[in-house]
């Protein structure tokens, strides 16, 4: 796909082109937050993520899904690294089917803005992508301490 290199994009890196779908749908709801409509959605695969950014340095978003993956596996870790060195400052986003404490802390330590579960409603998400776009982070509840039952008790 071509777009002028000036143009603001969004970008998801997936795998599996079908997946990718509902995402595109759900950002292309952020027009009535001030974002779809000067922003384009493009997917894009893993393999070819890299040298599309490189060709197109106007992204304003990243959004690597790892699926049923974990971003710790060494061919996400490996993609999701080489994407940080070349977009050190765009912000990055993970989707995942994992929202286990180990995968939000893993997001953590590559530079992720945000993790997203593939359970979330799309209001969630789409509020989360706004949010992030606007400067802020996301990251689910699990990353929150447990209660221990003396704290409960107190």
């Amino acid at each position: 796909m071509t777009v002028p290199r000036n143009e603001p994009v969004i970008l998801i890196i997936d795998a599996l082109p079908l997946r990718s779908l509902g995402l595109v749908s759900i950002l292309g709801r952020l027009d009535h937050l001030g974002f779809a409509g000067k922003t384009r959605i493009i997917s894009h695969l893993p393999d070819a993520a890299e040298r599309w950014i490189e060709a197109h340095a106007n992204c304003e978003m990243l959004i690597y899904n790892v699926g049923g993956g974990s971003i710790a596996d060494c061919d996400n870790s490996q993609r999701i690294k080489a994407l940080r060195a070349i977009a050190p400052d765009v912000p990055l986003v993970i989707f995942s089917e994992s929202e286990g404490r180990e995968e939000i802390i893993s997001a953590l330590n590559v530079g992720a803005q945000g993790v997203l579960h593939a359970g979330m409603t799309s209001e969630l998400a789409l509020q989360a992508f706004s949010f992030i776009l606007n400067g802020g982070s996301y990251f689910p509840s699990a990353l929150r301490p447990k209660a221990t039952l003396s704290a409960e008790a107190s």
